[in-house]
């Protein structure tokens, strides 16, 4: 600007008068020297602070700002769109950004070139059509402000949130960017004006997919993998590594180089895997690395997780558990005919069954001869297989119902192994054991009597019970007697009558008793008891007579034995003593009070 000012003033002088150019010299020399004495002032923040009324003898505003613009000391260095968490050598790291994404941050990175720190930055940034400052008003320029001192060659960055619309196109496009600023010796206000312009460079966003997911057991398997770009930003240099195969075995590469995989676009990687038979039925996982570089090229990586299927057999064999009997008795061993018969429609191969005695060791209930586990080898489709399972059932088991755990395991027609839970479901019923003791012949009412006692050894109540003495010798006179319950332990008499003209011989004689009752679940049950007795056959004469012809005493033949009969003479005298006495004493008490009166 001073050096067109000094042309001008050359072609002035050589066209007008001495006295002319003398006063425009003069002019001239006190513009220079004015101009520099006014202080610099804020740039206005909008067009509505420069004043639309000129004063006379002052610069406007607007005018000083553009005399302030010559200081350079400001550069511009980039704009891009970038992290502010992620910083990376100062300054926030570069990310790939696609139509649609929404907010993102655009990061301005500036320098400062001058002489002199620089401190109270601040500036704006006017957006093209598809992009808009996040946060303002329509039409509002992005803000930001940068609030440390720059020093004499140092760097910053301002970071401007803006939206990113939906139909904006990738590339290059073009902005505009005002700062402010101080210097430090500097009470005025200096700003620059940039024209600068950014990339919206798409993302690549890299995936992975299986072609075909089931593979065969037993053999080894081609899996064809898809490595493709989703996104709209090429990825270049892409590297795929097999990190993972689970529990398949991998017979071929590991690490495959792709090169440039364009937006859209896809590559494919080929592996090769063994399942073992043992994994047929089941779902494995294969872990692939991708490695590659983005717009920026800038090393992304990412990790796709994808699931295979073993195949197993197209048919299958269904094995079924049974028991003979779903009733235990406690305190005893019981045996118990288990029969695995396959409902299904393919061979079960290598068949094995176990018992889980961890899960019985927390019952009543103990597995006895054996450890609970068969081989049983193949079983046909409709066929079956059967095994003994003897348990043992403690009192504590009286009347209680316990599942008995079963793992069966078999292998396929293509070597898979399976593996079912089955359960046995059993009773526990108490039971009665009941003896004969005490066996005797007694006389009621002049008639002899088969008398005795039952005794319940068992775990359980025998309910009802009932006895009836069977033909032999011995003849019994009458049915069947009604007892009642035989508790354990607790003694229960009994006594049937006899046919004492039967036998007329006496001697150790055989009898038969027959027991019946009930159990818990009132299932009724029978035995008959063995045992012997003593009989002698009792004849007596007429009453008249005054005699007896086979007794020494009148006692015996009335069916009193020799003990009994003493006994009642005792109880007979003392009750005719205690009359006496009481007689004597009454007679004693009238006469005393006759002598009163």
């Amino acid at each position: 600007m001073n050096n067109s000012s000094n042309n001008n003033s050359c072609n002035v002088l050589n066209t007008l008068p001495i006295l002319s150019q003398s006063i425009l010299i003069v002019l001239l020399l006190l513009s220079a020297s004015i101009l520099p004495a006014y202080p610099a002032v804020p740039e206005p923040r909008n067009p509505e602070e420069c004043p639309s009324i000129k004063i006379v003898g002052k610069p406007s505003p607007c005018e000083i700002e553009q005399q302030q613009e010559i200081s350079k000391e400001v550069k511009f260095v980039n704009l891009y769109f970038g992290d502010p968490n992620s910083i990376i050598n100062g300054f926030p790291a570069k990310v790939e950004v696609a139509p649609g994404d929404g907010v993102a941050t655009l990061i301005a990175v500036m320098a400062n070139s001058g002489a002199f720190e620089l401190t109270g930055l601040r500036a704006w940034l006017y957006l093209p059509v598809g992009f808009e400052a996040y946060g303002r008003g329509e039409n509002e320029p992005a803000f930001d402000t940068y609030d440390f001192t720059v020093a004499r060659g140092g760097t910053f960055y301002f970071e401007f949130p803006v939206r990113v619309r939906e139909n904006v196109a990738l590339g290059i496009h073009q902005a505009w960017m005002r700062v402010e600023y101080y210097r430090s010796n500097d009470v005025g206000l200096h700003f620059r004006n940039f024209n600068v312009e950014f990339m919206l460079t798409g993302r690549s966003i890299m995936d992975a997919s299986v072609e075909s997911n089931v593979i065969i057991p037993g053999k080894d398997n081609l899996v064809r993998i898809s490595i493709f770009n989703a996104g709209s930003a090429p990825a270049s240099g892409v590297t795929a590594t097999l990190v993972s195969t689970g529990s398949l075995l991998n017979t071929g590469n590991s690490v495959w180089s792709l090169g440039s995989i364009e937006a859209g676009a896809s590559k494919r990687i080929d592996l090769m895997l063994y399942a073992n038979p043992n994994l047929a039925n089941t779902l494995q996982g294969i872990q692939i690395n991708l490695d590659y570089k983005d717009s920026y090229g800038q090393h992304r990586s990412a990790v796709m997780n994808l699931n295979l299927l073993v195949r197993g057999s197209t048919s299958s064999a269904d094995l079924r558990i049974v028991s003979d009997t779903y009733i235990i008795e406690s305190i005893r061993k019981n045996r118990l005919s288990i029969t695995i018969s396959n409902l299904g429609d393919e061979s079960a191969r290598a068949v094995e069954v176990t018992v889980n005695t961890m899960a019985l060791s927390s019952t009543p209930l103990s597995i006895v001869d054996g450890d609970g586990y068969y081989k049983l080898g193949d079983i046909m489709a409709g066929a079956s297989k059967r095994i003994e399972l003897n348990i043992f059932a403690s009192s504590d088991a009286n009347n209680k119902t316990f599942d008995i755990p079963v793992r069966i395991t078999y292998l396929d027609a293509t070597g898979g192994l399976h593996s079912v839970e089955r359960s046995i479901s059993v009773y526990a019923l108490g039971s009665a054991s009941i003896r004969m003791y005490d066996l005797s012949i007694t006389y009621i009412g002049n008639e002899p009597n088969l008398t005795g006692y039952l005794l319940n050894e068992g775990s359980d109540t025998a309910f009802f019970t009932g006895v009836e003495m069977l033909e032999d010798k011995l003849k019994p006179v009458g049915g069947a007697q009604y007892l009642g319950d035989l508790l354990v332990n607790s003694p229960l008499p009994f006594n049937i009558p006899i046919d004492g003209s039967a036998v007329d011989a006496p001697g150790l004689y055989s009898v038969r008793v027959k027991v019946n009752y009930k159990d818990a679940l009132r299932n009724a049950h029978e035995l008959v008891l063995e045992g012997k007795v003593y009989y002698s056959p009792a004849r007596v004469s007429a009453m008249g007579s005054g005699s007896s012809s086979s007794n020494p005493s009148l006692l015996p033949s009335l069916g009193i034995q020799p003990t009994v009969s003493a006994l009642l003479i005792g109880v007979a005298g003392a009750a005719l003593a205690g009359y006496i006495a009481w007689r004597r004493h009454s007679r004693r008490r009238s006469r005393l009070e006759e002598t009163r009166m």
